[in-house]
């Protein structure tokens, strides 16, 4: 039986990530201005709180919250993936869910992010979570368009 857990990610972890990162996820991380590995090593220094999603042992999603200041309730949830999550997509999706409610209901955060608009599947998977899309913009690399949920 596959076991799934949660855990505190690591820098180990985001190493392995960056190393098996989904194709989408490693053109919005160039479309962001940023390699994979800086943009997890980034995002993990400055998240109020980081995880790691494995599948027996392995890490197939890493993410976090970072809050941009103390003095704000502003926040940019983030997720970087791998090729695994494809291979327990319902899994990933409860374990996601669950997140995101937690957050909802745990914190009173104002939770924005932009999300690469050629990554139709995180698009979508922005909506099943219940956010709100915005129209695209030319905010990217190269005037890659982004779009802003929330």
């Amino acid at each position: 039986m596959t076991k799934y857990q949660v855990q505190v990610a690591t820098p180990e972890h985001g190493e392995y990530v960056a190393a098996h990162i989904r194709m989408e996820d490693a053109e919005e991380c160039i479309a962001s201005f940023m390699h994979p590995a800086e943009a997890i090593e980034y995002s993990l220094k400055n998240s109020h709180m980081a995880w790691t999603w494995l599948v027996d042992g392995v890490p197939a999603a890493i993410g976090g919250i970072m809050i941009f200041s103390v003095l704000s309730a502003d926040a940019c949830p983030w997720l970087l993936t791998t090729p695994l999550v494809d291979d327990h997509k319902i899994a990933f999706a409860r374990m996601t869910r669950r997140f995101h409610d937690a957050v909802k209901s745990g914190l009173e955060l104002n939770i924005s992010a932009c999300i690469d608009s050629r990554y139709l599947r995180a698009i979508e998977w922005a909506k099943w979570l219940g956010l709100k899309i915005d129209d695209p913009q030319p905010i990217g690399k190269d005037g890659a368009n982004f779009q802003m949920v929330h």
